[in-house]
């Protein structure tokens, strides 16, 4: 029983909030603009890897409840639907989970580096000056770190394997009332 011996998880989410340069704007926070949001959509785009994203139905969903243990995910605020995506601000949301508070901190930290490095990088090579690039502001400032015990981990795997259990079962029975020859 592996699932019986697991660790806990740390993890944590910040916003990583693109900003608009307040000498074109005055507040650069209620900057939302179309063109603001394509930057950001373009540096979440490139940061992953040029590929589309999974995104979680439920914007709250986490990466260890995903059944994530070690790793991060990048991805562009979506507040639209089931039927279709709405990215109405420019903030990419970053998740960081691992096994130890350090290790979790110190992804983050070079995640968030990464993607400055890379919206700077994108910026300077369309000649923009330093006085008018666009920014990032991180939300909350201080990460707060979360941990997930072994017991809440084999909890949640648990219940997939219920659910895939009684899955099973139901298309079993549903095969078997199916294939029944119809007595007419």
């Amino acid at each position: 029983m592996l699932a019986t011996q697991a660790e806990g998880v740390y993890s944590t989410r910040v916003n990583l909030v693109f900003l608009a340069p307040t000498d074109l704007t005055g507040n650069s926070l209620s900057d939302t603009s179309d063109s603001l949001i394509n930057f950001a959509a373009l540096v979440e785009r490139e940061y992953n890897g040029n590929v589309n994203t999974a995104r979680f139905s439920n914007s709250t969903a986490t990466l260890y409840g995903a059944g994530v243990r070690e790793g991060h995910a990048v991805t562009l605020l979506n507040s639209g639907g089931q039927w279709k995506d709405s990215f109405r601000n420019p903030v990419l949301s970053v998740e960081v989970v691992g096994g130890s508070d350090k290790d979790v901190r110190q992804e983050l930290e070079q995640v968030i580096s990464d993607i400055n490095a890379l919206a700077e990088s994108k910026q300077v090579q369309a000649s923009v000056s330093a006085v008018n690039q666009i920014t990032t502001l991180t939300s909350p400032q201080a990460p707060v770190m979360e941990y997930a015990d072994g017991s809440r981990t084999r909890a949640v795997g648990a219940i997939v394997l219920l659910g895939l259990g009684i899955g099973g079962v139901a298309t079993s029975l549903f095969d078997r009332v199916v294939s029944r020859p119809s007595r007419v």
